[in-house]
């Protein structure tokens, strides 16, 4: 191999990368993160325990989002499968975040597409205990795209601009000047 050409030290086939692994490459790089807790899953209680670990060990995370695509309905677990269900329990987790830490910043999630007409989105409306609202936009969602890179792959690439530009103005309608986290 080249002169600095080699494998990386850590790959998930020679070393699993966990949690000390993770600590040791934020705090020799000098990295913040937004931590996304499973909220579908743990308990509020769990959720306290965790920040109180990462603060513990100086891994105080920028914000908390609540939970990834909990509106996706393969991602949603038997407690919550509702926006109701899901903003009641995100509410307790809050609470019990800010337990612990009063200034941590905490942020919701809601569905990417036609999100102004979007039940979920709507719900989340309704509520303000939380500091941003989270969406993840994808620019080839419903796209099957030939492989290699072809005049359809290309025209769908700079469509993604476009299309970005239409959620962050969806959403703008919807939630005014509430923070938004891509």
């Amino acid at each position: 191999p080249a002169e600095g050409d080699h494998p990386p030290k850590h790959t998930l086939w020679e070393k699993p990368f966990g949690y000390a692994d993770y600590r040791a490459l934020c705090k020799r790089h000098g990295l913040k993160s937004i931590q996304v807790f499973n909220i579908l899953q743990d308990s509020p209680e769990k959720s306290a325990r965790r920040l109180a670990g990462l603060l513990r060990d100086g891994m105080r995370p920028m914000a908390i989002e609540l939970g990834n695509e909990n509106d996706c309905k393969g991602q949603q677990s038997p407690e919550i499968q509702t926006p109701e269900a899901y903003l009641e329990k995100a509410k307790r987790v809050v609470a019990a975040l800010k337990e612990v830490d009063p200034t941590i910043r905490c942020a919701v999630n809601t569905g990417h597409e036609r999100i102004t007409e979007y039940h979920w989105a709507k719900a989340l409306l309704k509520e303000h205990f939380y500091d941003a609202v989270v969406i993840h936009p994808y620019a080839f969602q419903g796209m099957k795209p030939p492989s290699g890179v072809t005049p359809f792959l290309a025209a769908g690439m700079l469509n993604a601009y476009a299309r970005l530009g239409q959620y962050f103005e969806d959403y703008r309608a919807l939630f005014g000047k509430t923070p938004l986290w891509v």
